[in-house]
């Protein structure tokens, strides 16, 4: 046999046996394999509401084919599955998910329990929080946004009464305001600009402007502007205001109202507790007046006055103001047995022929004489001003043409004169 017959020989055989070995693997590969058993690698599994999971399922044996697997929940409202097994924990609860082989009627399952996902942290929104500010403003907490984070993703809304907040009132340079919820705490950095104070000025007047004696004054109403270096204002709360009044005296004619050494003033006006024209019913009520009370003596020409006694401690202040002129032949004012008390004289021009003010056996008082004139005649044994056995008084008089030497001290210890 010659060579060529030979390969061709060999070839031939060679594709014999490759056709046998080929038609063998696809016979054998196409061969039905039954599933036997299914059954997922655990039999029950916990997940937090919101998560997914996927639990591997195993079919046996591994070989098997032509076989159609299809998923089922129980309750999809808690659980639900897609086609390769995938679950989606949509609810808090129990459920069970079911694996099924059609062709061998085999089913395994799996119990899922889901629970709610646990506290993690807060969150707080920047982007609407007012951060920024100026020394002594008081922080503003309307657009505080915080926002509690649970271990399943979920995120709620802290209303500010459920938070512990501390922050000082009102701010100061490096002011930090710390957040705490449920064992978590949270600083958050304010930036307190420090700038000049330039002016403030009243806005809005106070409601009340018309006040009795020993009065409180009172900022209701009264809204005041503060303009810094910087251009910037604001509206200051009044709790952060000092007033320069208080009690208030009916020699008071206006409020001084500082803040940040800045001062403004607010017109007032206080009345007397009592007002008296009558001199005769004089006595009666400074008898009757409680204590600290201003007794204003006006509106009258008085010839003649009787002598003034003042019950011990009641520290009354007794004051004459713009009467008419005044003329005697005796004492005009005498005050006599008085413990506690001031005395005032404004506006007031007095003749007399005798001593104009007698006091005797006063102690602890004040005197004081402002814009009054004296035109009396006097003599060696009258004098304007005489204190007898009197301890422990001022005497204030300004804007008044006496002198010292008019002034007449008998049997007196501390007492200071002041022109």
């Amino acid at each position: 046999m010659d060579k060529k017959k030979i390969i061709f020989s060999s070839l031939i055989m060679l594709l014999i046996i490759f056709a046998f070995i080929a038609i063998l693997f696809f016979t054998q590969n196409n061969k039905y394999v039954k599933v036997e058993n299914i059954y997922f690698e655990q039999n029950e599994i916990t997940l937090l509401n919101g998560s997914t999971h996927y639990s591997k399922l195993n079919v046996l044996p591994k070989n098997a084919n032509k076989y159609t697997l299809t998923y089922q929940s129980s309750d999809n409202n808690i659980a639900q599955v897609d086609k390769n097994g995938k679950i989606y924990a949509v609810g808090v609860g129990k459920a069970t998910i079911s694996a099924y082989v059609k062709e061998s009627d085999l089913t395994a399952y799996l119990e899922v329990t889901i629970k709610e996902g646990e506290f993690l942290d807060i969150e707080i929104d920047s982007e609407i929080y007012q951060t920024v500010y100026y020394e002594g403003d008081i922080l503003d907490l309307n657009k505080l946004k915080v926002t509690a984070i649970y271990s399943d993703g979920r995120k709620e809304n802290i209303s500010i009464e459920d938070l512990e907040l501390e922050y000082p009132t009102p701010l100061v340079i490096d002011s930090k305001l710390i957040i705490k919820y449920n064992g978590v705490e949270k600083v958050v950095e304010l930036l307190v600009l420090e700038v000049d104070l330039s002016k403030i000025e009243i806005k809005s007047l106070p409601t009340k402007t018309t006040y009795n004696a020993n009065e409180i004054f009172s900022s209701d109403g009264m809204i005041i502007e503060s303009t810094y270096s910087n251009g910037s204002k604001k509206i200051i709360d009044n709790t952060l205001l000092s007033y320069s009044k208080e009690p208030l005296s009916v020699f008071d004619t206006f409020v001084e109202i500082e803040y940040k050494n800045k001062k403004i003033k607010t017109a007032i006006k206080v009345l007397p507790n009592y007002s008296v024209s009558d001199i005769s019913k004089f006595n009666k009520i400074i008898e009757n007046a409680p204590n600290n009370s201003y007794i204003k003596l006006s509106n009258g020409i008085y010839n003649n006055v009787s002598t003034i006694t003042i019950p011990l401690s009641k520290n009354l202040t007794i004051y004459a103001d713009n009467l008419a002129t005044l003329n005697s032949t005796q004492i005009i004012f005498e005050f006599k047995d008085i413990e506690g008390g001031n005395f005032e004289l404004r506006n007031i021009n007095l003749n007399s022929t005798a001593n104009i003010l007698n006091l005797s056996n006063i102690k602890n008082f004040n005197l004081s004489l402002t814009n009054t004139l004296f035109n009396n005649e006097i003599t060696s044994e009258n004098d304007i001003i005489k204190l007898n056995l009197c301890e422990n008084g001022t005497i204030n008089i300004k804007n008044s043409n006496i002198n010292k030497e008019d002034i007449i001290l008998e049997e007196c210890k501390n007492i200071n004169l002041y022109f």
